[in-house]
Order: structure tokens, then sequence, then C-alpha cells
């Protein structure tokens, strides 16, 4: 009965937990301005391209979109979300009420996977393992990047979950299938991040996972976890081989090349990051440390914060340094250690000006693409939970009055998040009305097309460019300048071929709309992007940027109304879309014959 009793009491405080922190971040989806986070601009744009397809075409791969910057590549989009949770949520409800559900779905799978992890992976007590739950649930990267659009790292919420069933594949080696399909269940999520678009942190996930591997080995003591992660990423990368490879192809073509954002000395990274984890970040004091200003870095590109509980919790670990449990070190805890170590290393060089590592660091593949080097330093968040269970769990005077002291750290958590300035975030201005009004119309989704090209522009002829840009395709236009950070965030990678525009219409003072035909016929082409040779230019006779040529106008039209068209793709692409579909009905099989099996024992065990 106390185990019963102690069990739901757990249940209740997580209940009550979840709740508050939904209390306090469903207020941003809106925000009090009734308005978004700017960078749903392009994801909610891209979800909804998506659920428009979806009405059309059902799952099959929507390799190109032509609602934005007049034809380009869709599912190539490393931050393309449509094999995903958040689509699919998306398809069934109206837009604010499916991002609540996501925000939430999501916020209790990041609390479920931390509390496994710590609780049964880690081996430490309900009470450690809610409170580690609650510090990764409540941290300000994953909240405020969701908030402030940025819906494809909303997957990091995963990270907690995928380093359980890892571990769990290898605590049950001695029950192989239960070991394959815990396996299979970690690849799977692994090939989760690159289809559900977060790609542009694969990095920081592989590093943070590789991190909480170490403390693992730490703890157990046993290099064959080593094993076992190897198999499961490689597994996942085969299992999203197609979307990797996509996506590779449309980033050769446009490749980025920004100037880094480092500071000056250490010193001021370890004090603006320790005022990001623990603190609030100081972003005056961020600008006057970094080098290279070139870039305006917002506020959200600097959360990390994790309240101050675990540095108070390192505080009282030096107080109590005499009555700490030590284990004896080993060669094991050695090398965790030391790898541990170069993990921190590795972030910290990036991060320093004219550091020799860091500038080594800096130009390996896909490292090189990033120009803030600060977001490495979400890689630290779930190992410094981890870290922080740990240290509680050596604090004899906290194990004598657990439950009160657990409260107390609750309350901590809490309070420095309610308390939090959050205005900011709640002067976020992207409009949902557009997409609101559209979604409203007689003839359904299912119609939508693309009649016209469209530029703003001002009474002198220059382009003007808004948040709601990516909106034009929500009234049959497809804007020439959209908003797509593959081209730069200026559009400086764009290519340049020229564009028949013809028809202008006044829309007020300083704004005009300049549209034309896209089928318009000149020189033997017509007037919109073959998205095809953004992706595979060789296999399809031409050049990133090319339009569509006059014999290819039945192709034009079919794309004009999100209908697939026929194109080649490389030879390599081929084999990969091969590849990750031979694993997935081999996953999926086996999962089929594993719950089958395990329907007949139960079967058998009550007959």
């Amino acid at each position: 009965m106390k185990f019963f009793s102690e069990k739901y009491t757990y249940l209740f405080v997580s209940v009550i937990i979840i709740l508050f922190h939904q209390y306090i971040f469903q207020n941003f989806f809106p925000n009090s301005n009734l308005k978004l986070g700017h960078d749903y601009s392009f994801f909610l744009n891209n979800l909804m391209v998506g659920k428009i397809w979806f009405s059309k075409n059902f799952l099959s791969v929507p390799w190109f979109s032509p609602s934005f910057c007049c034809g380009l590549p869709f599912y190539p989009d490393p931050q393309n979300m449509f094999y995903s949770l958040q689509q699919l949520i998306f398809n069934i409800f109206t837009p604010v009420v499916a991002l609540k559900i996501i925000f939430f779905t999501f916020s209790c799978i990041s609390f479920l996977g931390t509390f496994l992890l710590i609780n049964k992976a880690f081996n430490k007590h309900s009470n450690i393992a809610v409170l580690g739950a609650t510090l990764f649930l409540f941290n300000t990267f994953l909240n405020y990047r969701i908030v402030i659009g940025h819906l494809s790292l909303i997957s990091f919420c995963l990270l907690p979950l995928y380093c359980y069933f890892l571990f769990t594949s290898f605590e049950q080696k001695a029950y192989k299938l239960k070991s394959i399909l815990n396996l299979i269940l970690s690849s799977f999520i692994f090939s989760y991040f690159f289809y559900s678009g977060a790609s542009a942190i694969i990095v920081i996930l592989f590093l943070s996972i590789s991190f909480i591997v170490c403390l693992y080995y730490f703890k157990k003591k046993n290099f064959k976890i080593f094993f076992y992660f190897f198999y499961s990423v490689t597994f996942g990368l085969l299992l999203s081989l197609s979307k990797i490879i996509s996506s590779l192809s449309y980033l050769k073509n446009f490749e980025r090349n920004y100037e880094p954002v480092v500071f000056k000395s250490s010193l001021d990274y370890f004090f603006s990051l320790s005022k990001s984890l623990f603190f609030n970040p100081d972003l005056k004091f961020f600008e006057q440390s970094i080098i290279n200003p070139k870039f305006n870095v917002e506020l959200h590109e600097i959360e990390y914060g994790l309240s101050f509980l675990p540095l108070l919790i390192l505080i009282l670990c030096i107080l109590n340094f005499k009555s700490l449990y030590w284990s004896k070190i080993n060669k094991h805890k050695i090398f965790a250690i030391l790898a541990m170590f170069f993990l921190t290393f590795f972030v910290f060089s990036l991060n320093i000006n004219e550091s020799f590592l860091g500038t080594f660091f800096q130009k390996l593949p896909i490292v090189e693409n990033t120009y803030l080097y600060y977001r490495y330093n979400a890689i630290f968040i779930l190992p410094i939970i981890i870290i922080t269970c740990f240290l509680i769990n050596n604090l004899k005077f906290i194990k004598n009055n657990s439950k009160i002291i657990f409260l107390f750290f609750i309350s901590i958590i809490f309070l420095q998040n309610y308390f939090y300035d959050k205005s900011y975030y709640h002067s976020q201005n992207y409009d949902l009305k557009n997409i609101d009004n559209s979604l409203a119309k007689e003839k359904g989704i299912s119609n939508f097309n693309i009649k016209k090209n469209a530029i703003m522009v001002d009474k002198n002829g220059k382009i003007k460019t808004s948040i709601q840009r990516n909106d034009y395709y929500l009234v049959g236009f497809s804007s020439r300048f959209c908003y797509q950070p593959i081209f730069g965030y200026k559009l400086e990678n764009f290519p340049k071929n020229k564009m028949f525009f013809n028809e202008r219409k006044r829309l007020d003072d300083d704004r005009f709309l300049i549209t034309s035909d896209p089928k318009h016929l000149s020189n033997g082409y017509l007037n919109f992007h073959n998205p095809s040779c953004f992706l595979f230019p060789n296999e399809n006779g031409c050049l990133p940027g090319d339009f569509f040529k006059k014999e290819e106008i039945k192709n034009l039209e079919l794309f004009l109304n999100y209908k697939k068209f026929k194109f080649k793709q490389s030879k390599l692409q081929i084999i990969s879309n091969y590849i990750s579909v031979i694993i997935l009905l081999l996953f999926i099989s086996f999962i089929i014959f594993y719950l089958f099996r395990f329907l007949l024992i139960c079967f058998k065990f009550k007959t």
C-alpha cells in the first residue's frame, strides 16, 4: 500500500508540475498581443504547405513546393517537418489549437523521457528523477526556442527518451528480442531528428548524447555501451538516408559562409554562459564581449537556462565536501572523464577568439556552416541535469529530509520561471490572420494553387520585405523574395535569374504589389523556377534557379496545383530511397512480430 501511495504522490506532483509549465508557456500561443514568434513566419507556413500537400497527395513525398520564392525544393529542406508528429497534428487541427497540442504533447514526452532516464537507466530515486525531469521541462533553450518559432527544434524534447531506449537496450542484452526492440526504438528517434526538421542541431544532439553515454559509462563501467550507441546511430542514419542525401544535394549548391561570432576572452565566455545557464541571459554583456557583431543576435539565441538550482547543488556539495561519498577511481572512470572533458573543451574552444584548436574545429564539416557557436552550449543542458541528480544523491542531509527539500527545489524552479522577464517574447509580431482567413474560406484547403508570381515594392521601386512575406501563397501568389535561410538571411545566395513582371497594383502610399503570370513564355522558358534544378541540376540538364522550359508546361501546371510531376533523381538519391524504405519495412516487421509474440505469450499464460 505504501508503494502505491508513494507512486501516486509522485504522479500527482508530476501533473502539477506539467500544468504549471503549461500555465506559463501556453500564453505565447498566441502571446498577449495575439501574435506569434517571428520565426513562425517560416515554420508555420511550411506546416500549411504540408497540410495542402497532404490533402492532395496523402503521404507521397512532397519533393517541391510552388508556395515560396516562385518554386523551391520542399522535402529536401533540412528544416522540413512533413513526416513528423508536428505535421500530423497540424493536419488535423486549426493552427492555434495545433500549436497548443504540439507544445503540450512534446512537453509531456520531455518530462516522461527524463524521468525514465534518471529513474530507470541511472537508478535514482523517484523524487530525484522528478526533479531532474522538472529541470529539463523548464529549460529555457527549448521553451523559448519554440515560443520564438523554431518548431523543428522541438525534437530536442526526445533527447532523454532516446537515451532511455538506448540504455534499456544495453541492459536487456540477455533478452535479445527486448534488446533489439529498444535499439530499434532508439534508432527511430534518431531518424526522427532528421525527418522532423532538427537537422540544424543534429551535431548538438549527437554530442549531447555522446556526453550522456559517457556519464552512463562512468556509472556502469562497461565499454560495450559505445557499440550499442554506434548501432543505434547507424540504423537511424540508414533509416533517414533518403532525407539526408536529398538535403545534402540541396545544400551543396548554396553554401553559406559567415564569419563566426566568438568571444574576446575565455573569461567573458564563461561569465556569459554562467548567466545564461543559472540566472538570466545578459544580452548587453554578450554583445559587448563578442567579436563580429555583424549579425543582430537576439535574446532567444542565448537562452540556456536551467534555473539557479544546479549551481546551488554544486555549492552545497563544495560546502559538504568531506561528507560526500566518493567511489574509487578506475580506468573506466578516467576514460569517461577524459571523453567528457574533450566534449566540453570542444565547445569552449569553438567560442573563444584565436583559439588554435577552435579554429581547427570551426573548419570541420557541418560545424563550419554555423556562425553562432554559442548554440553548442545546448550540449550541456541534459548532462548538467544528470550530474545535478548525481550530486543530490550524494548529499546525506538531503536524504534525511528529502520530501521537504524536494518541494523546496521545485519551488525555486517555479519562482524563477514565473518571475522571468518575458516582455521580449510577448512583443513578437507574426500575425496569424492571413492563415486563419484562408482556412475560413468555403473552397477548402484542397483547392489551393498558385496563380501569380509576386513581389512587393515601395514607391521608388525598391523591394519591400516584411514578416508576412511567406504568406503570399494563401491568396494564390508565390513570393519572389521569400524568407528561406538556405539562401542566406538576406537571400544573398538566391539565384538572380531575371523574372518577368508586368502587373502593378497600389496597396497604399508606399506599397505596390507587382505580379506576373507563371506561364508567361520568353525565349523558350516559362516564368517559374523548375525546383528540380535546385536539387539535381546535372540529372535534369539545367542550373540552380533555371525556369521551366516551354515543353514542360504540363509539369508546371501540375506543380502550381501542388501535384507531383516527373523529374530525374541522382543515382545516389534513388539508392538511398530504397535503403530507407527497406530499413523501415524491416523495423516495422520486427515490431509486429514482437507484439504478436508478446500477445501470444500473454494468451498462453492466461489459459
